[in-house]
């Protein structure tokens, strides 16, 4: 998986909206197809909210080999119980595994550029659509359905996925689309491959 990921971001283009959308696609659709599962959602998950390994996604790359593992947490009156990756941790993970320096999705995405979501057609792959309680990754935009396709965590007991959300939802429910490419490109990794495989969690 973690040589699947390497290559996928490397051919799309590290430090680019690419390379971060790849790195995506390429971890959940492996994880769906060939293995028939999803990564957990786990609160604070990929933001070192794990008291049994402390993981922050810029710490390593690659899958991590303790999603998974059962380890409880409690919030919101709910119980999570298997490490995995809450909405800011996936959204960290995908961006720096597709090549770009992060060590806070809480406000990294304030780097890029902030407009209506009813502006899809100028969104790129790994752009990011937020809102006050929940982040998500672009992936596409079809202007004629007026829906995003977007990878996120989705909350408790849905995983790590790909789905498709439309614009009126969006509105609604007051998220803004943030235009990244800019962002990544200025923080982008040196050295990607060779970091990559000198932190990769095998």
């Amino acid at each position: 998986l973690n040589d699947e990921i390497l290559m996928a971001v490397s051919s799309a283009g590290p430090g680019t909206g690419a390379g971060v959308a790849a790195s995506a696609i390429t971890l959940i659709g492996i994880m769906d197809q060939q293995y028939n599962v999803l990564i957990p959602y786990y609160w604070g998950g990929g933001q070192g909210a794990s008291a049994a390994h402390n993981y922050k996604p810029w710490n390593y790359y690659g899958a991590n080999k303790y999603w998974g593992e059962h380890n409880c947490t409690y919030a919101n009156n709910k119980s999570y119980c298997y490490l995995g990756l809450d909405c800011a941790g996936f959204v960290t993970w995908a961006i720096h595994n597709g090549g770009v320096n992060i060590h806070d999705t809480q406000t990294f995405y304030t780097k890029g550029k902030g407009v209506s979501v009813y502006k899809g057609e100028q969104a790129s792959p790994g752009d990011i659509l937020k809102h006050p309680g929940h982040i998500m990754l672009v992936l596409s935009y079809d202007k004629k359905s007026q829906k995003y396709k977007v990878a996120q965590a989705a909350g408790h007991g849905k995983g790590v996925k790909i789905n498709d959300i439309t614009v009126s939802y969006l509105s609604g429910a007051d998220y803004k689309l943030y235009l990244m490419g800019d962002a990544y490109k200025k923080n982008a990794v040196k050295n990607y491959e060779e970091k990559f495989q000198e932190k990769r969690m095998d």
